[in-house]
């Protein structure tokens, strides 16, 4: 979930050239509309604090009410140390520091995943991501 067109373009291709299935969504109502819809197909929620309407942090309250297992990594240009960012960093899978590069991106999903990379390991299942 990234309002920013061309960062959700990029890391759509890039994760899909890794055999990841990617669904995108531009807002944090989409990406839950989306959650609700496709939860037993997603692996992986990517997800931007900073957006327009309901953000990232209401979105993923939300997602963790449906289910608090989901696996989520947030992407943030926040510094560790403001103010609520260490309590959302405990409740996700991890922290994508934006800008970021190709090789962060990969190696954040393979972590959020808990290092299952099974589009590479069984390339017939593949690995979800929002």
């Amino acid at each position: 979930m990234d309002d920013e067109h061309l960062i959700q373009k990029f890391g759509k291709r890039r994760l899909e050239h890794e055999g990841y299935t990617v669904l995108t969504a531009a807002s944090g109502e989409e990406a839950l509309e989306l959650y609700r819809k496709e939860k037993n197909r997603i692996e992986l929620v990517l997800l931007d604090l900073m957006m327009p309407g309901m953000g990232g942090e209401k979105c993923m309250e939300e997602i963790l009410t449906i289910d608090p297992e989901a696996k989520i990594v947030i992407a943030s240009a926040f510094s560790e140390g403001e103010a609520g960012l260490e309590e959302l960093i405990n409740r996700a899978r991890g922290l994508l520091r934006k800008p970021y590069l190709s090789e962060d991106l990969l190696q954040s999903v393979f972590d959020g995943l808990g290092g299952d990379q099974r589009a590479e390991a069984n390339p017939s299942e593949e690995s979800k991501e929002e």
